[in-house]
């Protein structure tokens, strides 16, 4: 960190970040899928949406940039 540009750090905190939000994303999701489906369908679904949510990832953050 010591010898890192700003810039760098500023991308790595906007990765970090935007990766702890998909990580609450698929956590609740879980949660709340197992309420209307198995165990497996749940965990399979949020993992697409989670798939999804992180493959969009350079475009979102293209917006803030």
């Amino acid at each position: 960190m010591k010898n890192m540009k700003a810039s760098t750090f500023h991308t790595v905190l906007q990765n970090t970040v935007f990766g702890a939000i998909g990580m609450l994303l698929f956590t609740v999701l879980v949660f709340l899928l197992t309420n209307w489906f198995t165990p497996g369908t749940s965990v399979m679904s949020a993992l697409a949406v989670y798939a999804l949510f992180m493959l969009s990832g350079k475009y979102i953050l293209s917006m803030f940039a």
